[in-house]
């Protein structure tokens, strides 16, 4: 079922051409190029080597379980548990951005039980899970992902984008104290951007801290003047606390960036009644 592939079908990978499987009594054959021993246990190289050979493998349906054994097996003896791991990530990768959710959820758990502490697959993983609305199980699969050293292996956008999708996580199931520490930190590690900064105003306002929520939206407004959520939620704040004039002030602000904006006529008529 696994085959190594010869030295010259390798040359013609590194060039760019893509290998298929082969069906063989409807067992797909994988091939694979085998890392060089030296290099056999070390997950961050054996990833990089992963995507250079353009390791492919495509099932049709499930494997019948005698099949299934066999290829597991073989898996076991040649030590490509992480290789296969990155190719059923890249599969799910591809459902998962045609917007099958559910599909790409079971293989990306295809993934993780080849190699669980595949980072990209567990990131990945999470984040299709919070597309589909399984907020709890994405929380679990990131602090599983941080016990394997992401915060020291991942690359800094990465794991901003996991402690972000964390952070959303947090305000839906309105664990607000946790989502302010996400967004705070993320804020800290990338003070110019706006999204963060809007999160963490939103957070400070589901914990009752009207100052710190102003703050973040003034700053998101100084580093983006025309961005109207800001204008908005500055203008929702001030409303909420009884300051009709400063509300007005920052309704009258997005208004003049978007005067066809049906929503904010309605904001500003609900402070003239």
């Amino acid at each position: 079922i696994i085959q190594l592939l010869p030295d010259h079908v390798a040359n013609q990978i590194a060039a760019g051409e893509v290998v298929h499987t082969v069906d063989v009594d409807s067992v797909p054959i994988l091939y694979v190029i085998r890392p060089d021993d030296a290099y056999q246990n070390d997950p961050l190289f054996a990833g990089s080597a992963f995507r250079r050979m353009a390791l492919r493998l495509r099932f049709e349906g499930p494997l019948a379980e005698e099949g299934r054994a066999v290829f597991l097996e073989q898996v076991e003896d040649l030590g490509l548990h992480y290789f296969v791991a990155g190719t059923y990530n890249n599969m799910a990768k591809e459902q998962h951005e045609k917007g099958n959710y559910d599909g790409a959820v079971l293989l990306y758990q295809e993934a993780l039980s080849f190699y669980p502490g595949h980072l990209m697959a567990l990131y990945n993983y999470g984040l299709a899970l919070y597309q589909s609305g399984s907020h709890h199980d994405v929380i679990q699969q990131y602090e599983i992902a941080f016990e394997h050293q992401a915060k020291r292996i991942l690359d800094k956008e990465t794991l901003a984008n996991m402690d972000y999708t964390l952070g959303r996580c947090y305000l839906d199931l309105e664990d607000f104290e946790s989502a302010n520490q996400v967004f705070q930190s993320l804020v800290g590690r990338y003070p110019k951007n706006t999204t963060y900064r809007m999160h963490l105003a939103k957070a400070f306002i589901k914990r009752d801290s009207v100052e710190a929520a102003l703050k973040q939206c003034q700053a998101v407004i100084k580093l983006s003047p025309d961005m109207i959520d800001a204008h908005v939620l500055t203008g929702q704040i001030y409303q909420a606390i009884g300051q009709a004039e400063l509300a007005r002030t920052s309704y009258d602000m997005a208004f003049k960036i978007d005067p066809n904006n049906e929503m904010l006529q309605e904001l500003i008529q609900s402070i003239e009644k």
